[in-house]
């Protein structure tokens, strides 16, 4: 039966990564204290909360969060990066830091709840902020819309009404948008990115 502390962790760690837009798995052995304390405080200044906690109460939370793809980097010991905002910013800082310290031993990531290997941790850095995502979404959403203008031959008064009010609700809708979404999109425009690079 778990304890009444495993299940206060378990609810912590639920939800630090149901708000999360990108997580770094990492095992710190070999770390002393102090490395681990200014690694934490370093990614801290950046808005990134680092945890060490048990993979067993971690599988739990990342079951309970749809982060199932975090499960196959749970194994010894592990610390967990959690990013909640400014995701290019936080891993092109981590990304610099890790470098200049070979102790911390990074097993993969997550972004949104989709798996991102080691070896593409860099490409994070590169990608858009959450505005230009939903300015892109919305470049893909207006544009039709203005298609549509052009091709009814109806009064543009009646035209205007059934246009305007969704787009509202579009842009209201976007700016609410949540971190999972958010993380989501993110990662497929990086992966179209890398696509168009390679094409």
């Amino acid at each position: 039966m778990p304890t009444a502390k495993k299940v206060a962790i378990v609810d912590e760690l639920t939800e630090k990564m149901s708000r999360m837009q990108f997580a770094v798995v990492a095992d710190y052995r070999g770390m002393s204290m102090e490395d681990l304390a200014d690694w934490r405080a370093k990614m801290f200044e950046q808005g990134a909360e680092i945890i060490v906690a048990k993979n067993t109460l971690l599988r739990i939370a990342a079951r309970n969060t749809g982060s199932d793809a975090m499960e196959p980097l749970l194994k010894g010991p592990t610390s967990v990066m959690f990013v909640y905002d400014n995701v290019a910013v936080v891993a092109k800082a981590f990304n610099a830091y890790a470098r200049d310290h070979d102790k911390i031993k990074v097993r993969g990531g997550l972004l949104g709840r989709s798996m991102v290997k080691t070896e593409d941790l860099a490409e994070v850095e590169k990608m858009p902020k959450k505005e230009a995502v939903i300015a892109q979404i919305l470049g893909g959403l207006v544009l039709p819309l203005s298609g549509v203008v052009n091709a009814i031959n109806a009064p543009v008064a009646n035209l205007v009404g059934i246009i305007d009010a969704p787009a509202r609700d579009v842009v209201g809708i976007l700016s609410a948008v949540s971190n999972d979404v958010v993380g989501v999109l993110q990662a497929r425009i990086m992966q179209l990115q890398a696509a168009e690079a390679e094409g």
